[in-house]
């Protein structure tokens, strides 16, 4: 994960331009709930991931990811680690002419991703008993699967729906802070997005 490390400057050069570091003054510990193996695969999940309908399902309620294994080999070697890891509950297969792979998880691995992503919308009450490791891994996924690298800083963009997903921008936000990081959320005045800087 690259975001912009913080650095200092003097008050009276302070403008609009800087974010002001919110963070605690010595790392949040905690015992952990579930995982940094989990925690990085609900970050994939609620970044690129989706809820597909079983065949005769009324509900979709099976969780999926793809991702390039032409443009992001890596990626795709990392979730198949991932996966096996935390079970090998899942099933994949080649799409789009051999260019992608396609992950359909099972339970009970489906239900835990559900259980903890709820509509691919990240949770406060998630959030809440998260160690330091596991939101490190939560927010180094979803940086992954669905940042883009801006300007020279190695800062990052992650742009989302705003009538859907700004929570999510709201708890990656949470997450970086207290991982002392900085943060900020944008909002377009014309679009239906918003984006985490």
């Amino acid at each position: 994960m690259i975001w912009s490390p913080p650095y200092f400057v003097e008050a009276q050069d302070v403008d609009h331009l800087h974010h002001i570091l919110r963070a605690p003054l010595s790392p949040i510990v905690r015992a952990g709930s579930i995982g940094t193996d989990m925690a990085a695969l609900v970050g994939w999940f609620v970044a690129e991931g989706w809820l597909a309908k079983n065949r005769g399902a009324k509900v979709a309620r099976n969780v999926r990811l793809e991702q390039s294994i032409v443009r992001n080999p890596e990626h795709v070697a990392e979730i198949d680690a991932l996966l096996d890891r935390l079970g090998g509950h899942y099933s994949r297969q080649s799409t789009k002419a051999g260019r992608h792979v396609l992950w359909s998880l099972s339970e009970p691995l489906a239900g835990m991703v559900r259980d903890l992503a709820p509509q691919k919308v990240l949770t406060w009450e998630m959030l809440a008993t998260m160690s330091d490791g596991e939101m490190t891994a939560c927010l180094d996924a979803f940086v992954k699967a669905d940042g883009a690298l801006r300007g020279k800083n190695g800062c990052v963009t992650i742009q989302q729906k705003a009538s859907t997903n700004l929570r999510n921008l709201e708890v990656l936000q949470a997450m970086a802070t207290m991982l002392g990081k900085t943060a900020a959320i944008g909002h377009s005045g014309t679009r239906d997005m918003a984006w985490l800087i």
